[in-house]
C-alpha cells in the first residue's frame, strides 16, 4: 500500500494591531436654553359608570278582604315612588232631573146648596106616588187635591119630616105619610156617612164613590151601602147623585093607608137624591 504525503497546513492571515487613540475634547462655553412652552393637550379618559345599588322604599300595602273561599293573600311590599301630578278640575255640566213639587192636598168644608133635592118614589094599591123634601140640612167635608177626585171624609143630611110634601100639596097624603114616619116622636130622617172610597177608573171631573153610612128613620138606624156618582162643577162645586131602595117595615114604619085600608102604600120605596155642595 502506497503511503500518502500529509497535506500542507493553511496559515491564518495576520490582523492589524489596534491602536488606542485618546480623543482630545476642547471645552465648549455653556449656552443657556429657555425651555419651550408646550401646550397641554387634553386627554379623554374613559370613565366606566359604577352601578350603585339603591334600596327601594317599602310601602305597606293595605290588607285585602278575602272571602272564606279565596286563598289567603300575603300583603306584598310594593316599592312606590309617589309622583305629584297636578290635576286641573274640569267642570262637567250634568243634567239633574227635577221632580215637580207635590201640591199638598187640603181639607175643605162645604155646605148644601139650595138646588139640592131629595125625594121618595113608591106605589100603592091605587097609583104610584112621590114625596119630596122641601128642606135639606147638611154638611160635607172633603179632601181636595189638583187633578184628583174629591175624597169625601164627612157628610150628614137631615130631612125634617114635617117638610115632606107628597103629591104637590095633597094634604091628606102629607098627613098620612108624616104620621107613618112618626113625626111627633122622631121629627127628622137623618143620614150620616161612615166611609167613602173613590172607585178606580174615574177622573177628577167624573167619578164614583163607594159609600157606607147609617140611615135613621122613625128612630131606627140601619147600615146602608150606596154607589154615588160625582161630578165636579165650576166654582169648586160638586154634585152627588144616587139612590137607595128600602122597605118601610125595616124601620118599623107602618104603611100609610086610606079609605079604611082599601088604598094602601106598598112596603118598597126608593130614596133618590141630587145634592150640590160648595164653598
Amino acid at each position: 500500500m502506497t503511503e500518502m504525503a500529509p497535506a500542507p497546513l493553511a496559515l491564518e492571515p495576520e490582523l492589524p494591531t489596534a491602536v488606542l487613540v485618546e480623543p482630545t475634547v476642547e471645552p465648549v462655553e455653556a449656552v443657556p436654553v429657555k425651555p419651550a412652552a408646550v401646550a397641554a393637550k387634553p386627554v379623554a379618559v374613559p370613565v366606566k359608570p359604577v352601578a350603585v345599588p339603591v334600596k327601594p322604599a317599602t310601602v305597606p300595602a293595605k290588607p285585602v278582604a278575602v272571602s272564606a273561599k279565596s286563598a289567603p293573600v300575603k300583603p306584598a311590599a310594593v316599592p312606590v315612588k309617589p309622583a305629584a301630578v297636578p290635576v286641573k278640575p274640569v267642570a262637567v255640566p250634568v243634567a239633574v232631573p227635577v221632580k215637580p213639587a207635590a201640591v199638598a192636598a187640603r181639607s175643605a168644608s162645604m155646605k148644601l146648596l139650595p138646588e139640592s133635592r131629595l125625594w121618595m118614589d113608591g106605589g100603592s094599591t091605587l097609583h104610584d106616588w112621590t114625596c119630596k123634601s122641601t128642606q135639606l140640612i147638611g154638611s160635607f167635608t172633603a179632601t181636595m187635591a189638583p187633578g184628583q177626585a174629591p175624597q169625601v171624609t164627612q157628610a150628614t143630611i137631615t130631612v125634617p119630616v114635617d117638610q115632606v110634601d107628597c103629591k104637590d100639596g095633597n094634604e091628606t097624603m102629607n098627613k098620612l105619610m108624616r104620621k107613618a114616619l112618626g113625626s111627633d116622636r122622631n121629627p127628622n130622617v137623618r143620614y150620616e156617612l161612615t166611609g167613602a172610597t173613590v172607585r178606580p177608573g174615574g177622573t177628577a171631573d167624573v167619578f164614583e164613590l163607594l159609600t157606607k153610612g147609617t140611615l135613621t128613620i122613625s128612630g131606627k138606624s140601619r147600615a146602608v151601602e150606596m154607589t154615588v156618582q160625582g161630578h165636579a162643577l165650576a166654582g169648586g162645586k160638586v154634585r152627588f147623585t144616587g139612590s137607595h131602595p128600602l122597605k118601610m117595615s125595616d124601620y118599623g114604619v107602618k104603611r100609610p093607608s086610606a079609605l079604611l085600608g082599601t088604598i094602601k102604600a106598598k112596603d118598597e120605596v126608593t130614596v133618590r137624591f141630587d145634592v150640590v155642595v160648595g164653598p
